[in-house]
């Protein structure tokens, strides 16, 4: 009963028990009191903000007065309760696939939640679902996009991102639905993933799997390009990557994803060196020597490995103290998220300083922290400092990723951007170059990325020769 009262006054708060008709009573006593001439000249106004302008204009004090008394005794604050209440009720009616309805409840739910929080991006989010099922799919890809924008939360992002790759499937826009499976870690092996593209292109689903592949699959629109990304000889075997890379994922995790989705083992060449690899982890996962620098190594308690170096510690010491880190990283991310940017480059320094105490220097962790310092003050107009710490980023893709992976040529992309929004023309042209020839391995010349970076470099090009003044 109480949630049933709560709805009828959220309701009724949105529309039904307004004023509507005493504001309406005022309004044309109003109007029938203005000079004719000025009752033309709203009448034909050819846009709202033009009526709104020439009645504002006309507006006295005691209009004023009327308005706030008016309003008194009406709730225009966003209740703390409602986006909760809305969304579960949303929920009710998509579980019982009534789309339209569910889509109804979130909208309300948004008008009550504050910006930047969970409760605004989680509707934001869940209308997207609603709306896909609708077929509105490119208000759908919208609402994805705002539901990041306030911060929908990381451990939800895989479905929402799968959500988005099936809109622009349905939308005919399949190069872009390539580029978001790369794009997250985290959604890359998902099974409606991989079937996306074998069910859609059965031929280049018949080449066999390597988690090293020699080819990258790109597409234009229902046609798919299988490209080498590494010189291959004649009678060699022509293989792709089913989802599961060397790169983004250890083999066990591998053979794990590639048993329960395609039942074989894979014993390609990358799978057999790790299996027959000692059980030391990763550069981009390994801790360092706190005195002296060097990786530290063992089990449960950790050596370092220079001989003239004593130093040990427990690994679920350092496990900790990284968990740690991770929720400061966090706490930063949504400092910048919210344009709080001093406070999160503050809060960033101050984790990259925890960070080189611990942990190696390509460390992934190490590697967000320089990139969400890139972010902050690239969104500071600092375009300099955002290049120094995209380019300590992009050394730890590039040891993670290797140099002619997608990853190595998104980051390029956008060290290429900064230097040519910072006006750094050499750094600008030679970035294009190598951008250009990393992301052509992957797509074809349609791409995105690489006809916007064919556009930076025929801008600067273009440019007129800097003067050199006199010499002295």
């Amino acid at each position: 009963m109480k949630d049933v009262w709560k709805f009828a006054r959220w309701s009724s708060g949105l529309s039904m028990d307004l004023p509507v008709d005493e504001w309406k009573s005022y309004v044309l006593k109003k109007w029938s009191l203005l000079p004719l001439s000025i009752q033309v000249t709203v009448s034909t106004a050819k846009s709202l903000s033009a009526i709104f302008l020439q009645c504002s204009s006309h507006l006295q004090p005691e209009d004023e007065i009327f308005l706030k008394r008016l309003s008194s005794s009406y709730l225009v604050e966003k209740d703390p309760d409602a986006p909760l209440f809305y969304r579960e009720e949303g929920n009710r009616k998509f579980q019982r696939k009534d789309y339209k309805g569910a889509t109804v409840l979130y909208s309300k739910g948004i008008s009550h939640s504050r910006p930047n929080t969970e409760d605004i991006s989680l509707c934001y989010a869940n209308r997207s679902a609603a709306l896909f099922h609708l077929g509105q799919y490119e208000v759908c890809l919208k609402d994805i996009i705002r539901a990041q924008i306030h911060g929908y939360p990381e451990r939800l992002q895989p479905k929402m991102m799968l959500r988005k790759a099936e809109c622009l499937v349905a939308l005919g826009r399949l190069q872009e639905a390539n580029q978001s499976i790369g794009s997250r870690e985290s959604v890359i092996t998902d099974s409606r993933q991989v079937r996306l593209a074998t069910g859609l292109f059965p031929v280049v689903s018949l080449l066999n799997h390597s988690c090293s592949p020699n080819t990258s699959v790109a597409f234009i629109n229902t046609a798919a390009t299988v490209q080498a990304s590494q010189q291959i000889v004649k009678g060699q075997e022509i293989l792709h990557c089913y989802g599961p890379h060397e790169s983004r994922m250890d083999v066990a995790e591998r053979q794990q994803k590639l048993r329960s989705q395609y039942f074989f083992e894979c014993n390609c060449p990358a799978c057999q060196n790790e299996k027959h690899r000692t059980t030391a982890r990763p550069r981009w996962e390994a801790f360092c020597c706190n005195s002296c620098r060097a990786t530290m190594q063992g089990d449960d308690v950790l050596s370092c490995g220079s001989r003239s170096c004593t130093e040990s510690v427990s690994r679920d010491h350092l496990v900790s103290r990284l968990q740690g880190l991770q929720r400061q990283v966090g706490v930063a991310q949504k400092l910048l998220r919210s344009g709080k940017l001093e406070q999160a480059i503050q809060q960033l320094l101050e984790c990259q300083r925890d960070a080189e105490s611990f942990l190696s220097a390509e460390h992934i962790v190490v590697g967000r922290i320089e990139d969400d310092l890139a972010q902050a003050y690239a969104a500071l107009g600092d375009w300099g400092m955002s290049a120094t710490h995209l380019q300590k980023s992009l050394r730890m893709v590039e040891v993670r990723h290797g140099p002619s992976s997608i990853e190595m040529g998104h980051e390029l992309f956008k060290l290429a951007q900064v230097f040519f929004n910072g006006f750094a023309i050499p750094e600008a042209l030679n970035t294009i170059q190598k951008a250009e020839k990393v992301l052509s391995v992957h797509y074809g010349p349609w791409n995105d990325e690489i006809q916007e970076l064919q556009k930076m470099k025929s801008c600067l090009l273009d440019l007129p020769p800097i003067p050199v003044g006199p010499s002295v």
